[in-house]
């Protein structure tokens, strides 16, 4: 699977490697967000919708390393945990884009 190990620097783009549409871009959820989990109510129905946009499909999902989903663009949706996440997406030409995400517990 994929490791991730501190702020990795991604290498610069070869020549003739970015798709027209350039690299995906996340939309949803913003680069540093945090979440809040409300007490009571099941991580289910608190789930964080993801989206892209850029790049070419299909995107495949990442949270900390684990596969969490595929897809052409459509939204996907992730349950959050609490923790420091990174989700990162990948696009089928080999762009990626990711963003790190806080989730606490509302007090």
């Amino acid at each position: 699977g994929l490791r991730f190990s501190g702020e990795a620097e991604v290498p610069p783009w070869a020549e003739g490697c970015i798709a027209p549409e350039g690299r995906p871009q996340i939309l949803s959820p913003q680069a540093g967000m945090v979440a809040m989990l409300i007490p009571g109510m099941s991580p289910q129905e608190q789930e964080i919708p993801l989206e892209v946009s850029g790049g070419e499909a299909p995107y495949t999902w990442f949270v900390d390393g684990r596969w969490l989903g595929a897809g052409n663009g459509e939204r996907l949706w992730w349950t959050p945990e609490i923790g420091s996440h990174q989700l990162l997406v990948m696009d089928g030409g080999g762009g990626s884009a990711s963003v790190q995400v806080d989730v606490r517990l509302q007090k």
